[in-house]
């Protein structure tokens, strides 16, 4: 996926940043539930539930 600069507390942001031995990574790269809110909110992702997901599968 195409990184999106901005904000690191911006939800519309995904992004990996490693300024020498520091991390500034995006909330959305760093935290699994904030990439799960940004995937729904910007990139048209949709939440399925667990028992509905099969490996290969597109939903």
């Amino acid at each position: 996926m195409q990184q999106r600069k901005g904000g690191r507390t911006d939800p519309s942001r995904w992004f990996q940043n490693k300024i020498g031995p520091k991390r500034f990574d995006s909330f959305t790269w760093a935290g699994a539930n904030n990439l799960r809110d940004h995937l729904k909110a910007h990139r048209s992702g949709r939440e399925i539930s667990r028992y509905d997901v099969r490996p290969g599968k597109r939903s």
